[in-house]
């Protein structure tokens, strides 16, 4: 009896030692963890040859810089140059390794590795491309029974007549029967070989031109342009550009190209820029300005003479006096006030009646304007000078000329001719008290500078 009992025990013994592990391993290896499953996993593969283009583009102008008086007219030729590159070959596979959590518990740790085979003559697959990681961060974890395709690219360089397959391994690290290590399934792809001819990328382009015309002048043709082209290619634009209205400047005329590679959307940019330089406008008396002017003495007695819009009877700024009542009133003791005004006030009546101011006079005037208003302050220096510019404006030395006795008020007749020369040296301010007086601080008027024969 006592013998049989020790026999049960001992097969009871060699039973739990069999099961228990067993039990243990089902249920993570003693750990009480479960795992799970990696299930239906596969690769695809899809072979690609491309053949892809670079492009430049250049910009130049002829001439680069040029001067243009008032009215006149040049042409500029831009000539834009398109290069594309020659050809460059790529060789790549694209695919996916998709699997499916078989298991009833969140995946671990996942990593997915590929690599390209090949094999030529019909014999072994051998390695081309070693392993490389898939990127999975757009799924970590796979939760029970989901499934997921992880895309991957691998770059290679061809083996003549060769055929290839990518092969992979997918791993998690609570696999069941495996807890704790990267364990799962190792799909492969289906073979494949190169295409037969490339896919070309990049082998046209778009081009798109622009002008940027300076204020003040007319360019023509304007833009914009647009040309699609195919291979190395040069175009010639032939602008006409004119000088409308500006004087006593330097401008940019810019012309601008953009060349966009059709496939990959990359641009490339380029430009050419004409310095033009516009210079002071004429101001030979009559030399093509309009009209004429007339001096204080004329616009103080004849009050009905003067253009719409100016009454002799208007309060000249802050004076309290009118604007005829301000001509009237001596500049006693060389007050630089007055004699600014008597010149300001003629000049202004000038402008207003049809005649051209000059640059230099228009700025005499905007001065004049802004320290009357007091919005600006002066030297007494500075207020004779603008005098004498409004003087020799108003006398017919500078600007369109005097104009002659038959004109009436209306601004119509012509200038003055045989005036003098084109340059007049300034007159000097000098101080009224004293007896020997000839320039614009003089009260009783501004002396005209002698003027060679």
């Amino acid at each position: 009896m006592a013998k049989r009992l020790l026999t049960v025990l001992v097969l009871l013994s060699l039973v739990v030692s069999l099961v228990v592990p067993g039990a243990a391993l089902a249920q993570g290896q003693g750990g009480g963890k479960a795992g799970t499953t990696l299930k239906d996993a596969s690769v695809t593969a899809t072979p690609h040859w491309y053949r892809d283009y670079d492009w430049t583009v250049t910009k130049t102008a002829d001439p680069t810089s040029l001067t243009l008086e008032k009215g006149q007219s040049a042409s500029v030729t831009f000539t834009i140059t398109a290069d594309r590159g020659e050809p460059v070959d790529t060789y790549e596979v694209t695919g996916q390794v998709c699997v499916r959590n078989g298991g009833e518990r969140p995946t671990e740790n996942l990593k997915i590795q590929v690599r390209l085979l090949y094999q030529t003559g019909g014999g072994p697959y051998r390695e081309l491309v070693g392993w490389q990681l898939v990127d999975v961060s757009s799924k970590e974890v796979l939760g029970p029974g989901e499934s997921y395709c992880y895309p991957y690219t691998i770059p290679f360089t061809p083996v003549a007549g060769a055929s290839y397959k990518v092969d992979s391994k997918i791993t998690i690290t609570n696999h069941s029967g495996h807890l704790g290590k990267e364990f799962g399934p190792s799909p492969d792809s289906d073979s494949f070989k190169l295409p037969s001819s490339p896919e070309e990328r990049d082998e046209s382009a778009t081009i798109s031109d622009t002008l940027t015309c300076p204020s003040g002048f007319t360019c023509s043709p304007s833009g914009p342009w647009n040309w699609t082209v195919y291979d190395d290619w040069t175009g010639q634009l032939e602008i006409t550009v004119t000088n409308d209205t500006v004087c006593n400047a330097t401008v940019e005329l810019v012309n601008a190209v953009t060349l966009t590679e059709d496939d990959s959307g990359q641009t490339h940019t380029a430009s050419a820029t004409v310095t033009i330089t516009a210079p002071d406008c004429p101001t030979t008396p009559g030399g093509g300005m309009e009209g004429c002017t007339y001096t204080q003495g004329y616009w103080k007695n004849h009050p009905s003479a003067w253009p719409a819009g100016y009454s002799p009877d208007a309060t000249f700024f802050d004076s309290g006096k009118t604007w005829r009542g301000v001509l009237w009133t001596p500049p006693r003791r060389g007050d630089e006030y007055y004699i600014l005004a008597h010149q300001y006030i003629a000049a202004v009546l000038n402008v207003a009646n049809g005649a051209t101011a000059p640059d230099s006079v228009q700025a005499a005037i905007d001065a004049a304007t802004a320290y009357f208003e007091d919005t600006s302050s002066a030297s007494r220096d500075q207020v004779l000078a603008w005098a004498d510019t409004l003087a020799q404006f108003n006398e017919g030395y500078l600007g369109p000329g005097h104009c002659t006795s038959s004109s009436g008020g209306g601004g119509s007749g012509k200038p003055r001719t045989g005036g003098p020369p084109n340059t007049i040296a300034p007159i000097t301010p000098c101080d009224p008290t004293k007896k020997a007086c000839s320039g614009p601080g003089n009260p009783r008027n501004i002396v005209k500078p002698r003027i060679k024969k």
